[in-house]
């Protein structure tokens, strides 16, 4: 259900118009045939309530030439001659003058409502359109390469991540062999180091021993004789 600002739904105010129509003519109708001037024009004058409450149909075209039409032919139907020169039916006339005002601002949103609606759905189109062109422009083959080459580069881009892992991983495995066997180079080459030490150590010691040796002798040699 349609709200206005107000909070009222739009139909219930557009039948409240048909309404007061229908029953304003029925009114003067009757008091015209009575030669009832006084009431006539106060019957008349209802219009002027009627034309405060048309806030509910503003924007519907459909409604405001309804009432419009319900005007035209209720007076027909009643013989009642809305006169140009006669103040009683000022009201009436300012009535249907709003009516007019009201119409016309109508049909004029419904119309700019429609253009823009039009002018998306062509836009949208146009868009379609173009694209369609860009994908006929491009040679079936080249589309097929271009595919192809786009699986590839999809392909490197999954693969390289897991390669440059493993190569890092092999990388630095070889690294640490390398350098265990730094570690093993120089623990032997500081045994060996030892080692050497060792042996010129005795060796000195052997050759100290022989020489004193030899000079206890030739001193023993010297006392005897």
């Amino acid at each position: 259900m349609q709200i206005t600002k107000t909070g009222i739904d739009p139909k219930l105010i557009s039948n409240l118009q048909k309404q007061g129509v229908v029953y304003s003519l029925e009114q003067i109708q009757s008091r015209r045939q009575a030669r009832d001037e006084k009431k006539e024009t106060k019957s008349v004058k209802f219009f002027d309530v009627l034309g405060q409450m048309l806030f509910g149909i503003q924007s519907d075209v459909k409604e405001i030439a309804a009432v419009r039409e319900l005007i035209d032919a209720g007076c027909t139907n009643k013989d009642l001659t809305i006169d140009a020169g006669e103040s009683i039916w000022d009201p009436l006339r300012q009535y249907q003058i709003k009516l007019e005002k009201l119409l016309a601002k109508a049909a004029a949103e419904q119309l700019t409502a429609e253009k823009k609606t039009t002018d998306a759905a062509v836009a949208a189109a146009a868009a379609r359109a173009q694209e369609q062109d860009m994908d006929m422009s491009v040679p079936e083959d080249r589309r097929d390469t271009t595919a192809t080459a786009t699986c590839v580069d999809d392909e490197d881009l999954t693969e390289k991540p897991v390669e440059h892992v493993i190569g890092k991983k092999r990388q630095a495995a070889s690294e640490e062999d390398e350098e265990e066997e730094e570690e093993d180079g120089g623990s032997q080459h500081g045994h060996d180091s030892e080692e050497q030490r060792s042996t010129h150590s005795d060796n000195e010691t052997e050759s100290s021993f022989r020489s004193l040796t030899v000079k206890t002798k030739e001193t023993k040699r010297m006392r005897v004789e």
